[in-house]
């Protein structure tokens, strides 16, 4: 992605330091920005993208500078190069640095113990709910897009990330397209219906899962097998049961309740409805969200 420049400096201001990961889109990178004295990160598209107005990474901009909350990873601003270690006239996106490792990385799926589980749940829904309220649907909810940062006493702070595929509550998928992680897809983004934010709360019930098990409720790993899962598979519990409380095991299966009519409700800004119901042991994710 970098090419030989006379400044290792992105646009005078920048100077990358590491590759933090790849994605469809393109790279993040670290960097240390000297003009506002921080690190932050730096998404860059991949070369093909063909750079322009109606490159996606400007809607993408459009989108996550909307979203302002402790939960989200802060989009500050967006650049195109003009000198340094990227090509000439190529977009980028200016991110916060965030400490945290993708959730699948930060944590071992399979261990990971209910209060831990709870918080993740608790944090992510706050983010959603701040997320939904701004009429967006984020639409690509998965362990990579969960950004934990681990701490002695539990998972610390918690940050969702990466809002290239997030769209306004209402919208559908292009017909013959999908948008999203074919494992974490909701059944009406498959179906092509319009989604709203129940597509969200349905892959983090996926996510919430994955994290208890280790392993997602479908045993296929094709894609049609897995289509068929989410349309009319096996609603079993996938052996959540014995590995967290029985309320928080209930949630977790309401929230990836096939039918959306049967997750949490989703009030017309787009928030989670339903303010008493209660979490886990201790206290009430949906609850938290609402009165958040």
């Amino acid at each position: 992605m970098t090419t030989a420049a006379s400044s290792p400096f992105l646009d005078e201001r920048f100077l990358l330091l590491e590759t933090l990961g790849h994605g469809g889109m393109g790279s993040v990178f670290s960097a240390f920005d000297r003009v506002d004295r921080r690190l932050v990160a730096l998404k860059v598209p991949r070369d093909e993208i063909p750079a322009g107005p109606a490159h996606p990474l400007a809607a993408e901009f459009e989108a996550w500078s909307r979203v302002r909350h402790p939960n989200v990873v802060r989009a500050y601003e967006m650049g195109r190069a003009s000198d340094g270690p990227i090509p000439r006239g190529t977009p980028y996106l200016v991110l916060e640095h965030v400490a945290g490792r993708p959730a699948h990385q930060a944590l071992r799926p399979g261990s990971v113990d209910p209060q831990t589980v709870e918080e993740i749940a608790r944090q992510v829904l706050r983010a959603l709910d701040h997320v939904h309220a701004e009429g967006l649907v984020h639409r690509d909810v998965k362990p990579g897009n969960v950004l934990v940062t681990p701490t002695r006493r539990g998972p610390g702070r918690v940050k969702l990330t990466d809002f290239g595929l997030a769209a306004r509550t209402g919208d559908r998928s292009a017909p013959g397209r999908l948008s999203g992680s074919l494992p974490y897809a909701s059944p009406e983004a498959l179906l092509g219906s319009p989604i709203d934010g129940r597509a969200d709360l349905y892959a983090l019930g996926l996510l919430l899962h994955y994290l208890s098990t280790g392993a997602l409720p479908f045993r296929g790993k094709t894609p049609e097998s897995v289509i068929r899962w989410h349309l009319d598979g096996d609603e079993g519990d996938g052996g959540i049961a014995s590995r967290l409380p029985p309320r928080l095991a209930r949630f977790v299966l309401r929230l990836r309740a096939r039918d959306r009519s049967d997750r949490p409700g989703i009030r017309p800004g787009g928030a989670v409805a339903e303010r008493g119901e209660r979490v886990g042991r201790r206290c009430g994710a949906v609850g938290a969200v609402a009165r958040a």
